[in-house]
């Protein structure tokens, strides 16, 4: 993707970078649902890659964002092609990302169905590309690995609790309230809550005030909005 065809191309050549983008097609059914309102999506996706000083752009996710693919991601295709639209989409994240690197990282998307496939793109993604980790989006081909077509998949060797505490981060996207965010802080750990927005489907930009009011303090504020964030993807 260049940035600067994007600027110098119209809206119908915009809108179509920006698809090969996501791949996942959720941008397409924005589209049909939505009609007019996807432009302002796709005006947000560039601000995000090119800096550009628009009102599209939340002051919020400025410096340090992480990009990845939306849900479905290509989790919704067979193994072979997941893995090609995964590799096409790795590579135009990196090459967005490039062009601003201190603006914004990426996660790496593949597909687990395609057995060293998987493997070897989430390695090329990190280890080439500079992605900073890979994406999994909730189901795939509509079970999750617990689904008993998977017999390959090993008990839990502990509590599932256990788990979800060292090996769980979680974030306050869609979740702009401050009682859940803080039970998660109590009963899991600061250091595991972060702040993020669904940007660009969701954009509240007022939230970010909302919850500067939670009552953790200056340092635990910091810690949510921006430590975590800086510590996990390393920003």
């Amino acid at each position: 993707m260049n940035p600067a065809l994007l600027m110098d191309g119209t809206w119908p050549e915009i809108a179509v970078s920006c698809l090969t983008i996501l791949v996942s097609g959720y941008l397409l059914a924005e589209v049909l649902v939505y009609g007019g309102g996807v432009m302002r999506i796709v005006a947000r996706l560039i601000a995000l890659f090119i800096g550009a000083s628009t009102v599209f752009l939340p002051p919020a996710s400025a410096p340090g964002s992480a990009v990845a693919l939306s849900s479905p991601g290509v989790q919704i295709f067979e193994a072979q092609q997941a893995s090609a639209l995964a590799r096409s989409a790795n590579d135009q994240l990196a090459e967005g990302i490039a062009a601003n690197p201190d603006r914004t990282v990426g996660l790496a998307a593949f597909s687990p169905l395609d057995i060293g496939g998987a493997e070897q793109e989430l390695e090329r993604g990190v280890t080439k590309l500079g992605l900073r980790g890979g994406i999994l989006n909730s189901h795939t081909l509509g079970t999750y690995l617990d689904d008993g077509r998977y017999p390959d998949v090993k008990p839990l060797q502990r509590r599932t609790w256990d788990y979800l505490i060292d090996n769980f981060y979680y974030t306050s996207s869609g979740v702009g309230w401050a009682p859940p965010i803080a039970y998660v802080r109590k009963v899991i750990s600061p250091e595991r809550m972060l702040y993020a927005m669904d940007y660009p489907w969701q954009f509240v930009p007022e939230e970010v005030g909302a919850l500067d009011a939670m009552g953790i303090g200056e340092e635990g504020l910091k810690q949510f909005f921006e430590g975590n964030a800086r510590r996990l993807f390393k920003i």
